[in-house]
């Protein structure tokens, strides 16, 4: 089944790795991590570039808290996880009442099936993110919504990245919608987005404010650096992680045009 990953599947791998990894070290806390990565027959040695390790479970640890911030303001909420690849978000955050329902592609799909199991208040739904079958399921749970995008949307072209995002406008209104880009000096154009594997990014955002210019009605609340710890993040890693952090500031790491960045869904005429 690994075989069968395409290339921007394939790097579903990359955070998964990065979240094993800092588990075993006790920098991050994902035991799902640990046991599917043990589990899966692949060479994970080709992903193990100290820059997306770390750049790769900052930008979950620092989505999770995000989310985090939302459902304690609304606890029965929706959480949707675009391309949820082998990520155990619900896992982490789970507040016992919330509604969740991951997509991804088929392959990623059959995968992540064999570690995870739908519960009453859990779907794994099989869709790209360009088809509308997905939303439904989603309406029908409820909102309010939070949906999620980690690492998603550097993979498809801008015109695809704008009609995922209208479909979520014109079916979710006022959604929170969180997702990462990633600007033009943060990475080597053409090349792959980490060393052995073959995906390439297809879109390069140098300004997050570039999506409220497309007039699909999303108003940016928040715009965070992937090099911009949060505080609670910060007091939580080890002293030689925040040692090297404050000497260096990320030790010049490409993770510099990454950005981290929370959309609220406007209604139309607001």
């Amino acid at each position: 089944m690994m075989k069968e990953l395409g290339a921007v599947e394939e790097t579903m791998l990359i955070p998964l790795y990065a979240r094993a990894v800092t588990t075993r070290s006790g920098l991050f806390h994902d035991p799902c991590a640990v046991r599917i990565v043990e589990a899966l027959d692949y060479n994970f040695r080709r992903l193990a570039d100290r820059t997306h390790v770390l750049g790769s479970v900052f930008r979950t640890a620092m989505f999770d808290e995000m989310l985090g911030a939302f459902l304690r303001r609304c606890p029965r909420a929706t959480i949707v996880e675009i391309g949820a690849g082998l990520n155990a978000r619900f896992e982490r955050v789970d507040n016992g009442v919330l509604h969740w329902i991951d997509v991804d592609l088929p392959n990623v799909m059959r995968l992540r099936r064999q570690f995870f199991r739908e519960t009453r208040r859990r779907r794994m739904v099989t869709s790209s993110v360009l088809d509308p079958d997905w939303i439904e399921p989603v309406i029908r749970a409820g909102g309010p919504y939070f949906v999620i995008a980690e690492g998603v949307f550097g993979y498809l072209p801008a015109d695809h990245v704008k009609r995922a995002l209208t479909l979520i406008a014109e079916q979710l209104p006022t959604a929170r919608v969180a997702f990462d880009t990633t600007a033009n000096e943060g990475c080597e154009h053409g090349k792959p987005v980490c060393p052995g594997l073959r995906a390439r990014l297809a879109w390069e955002c140098d300004d997050p404010h570039e999506v409220e210019r497309w007039g699909l009605g999303y108003r940016l609340l928040e715009s965070r650096a992937l090099a911009d710890l949060t505080p609670s993040i910060l007091r939580a890693l080890p002293f030689p992680y925040r040692s090297a952090l404050a000497v260096s500031h990320v030790l010049g790491w490409k993770i510099v045009g990454s950005r981290l960045n929370l959309y609220e869904v406007q209604r139309r005429g607001a």
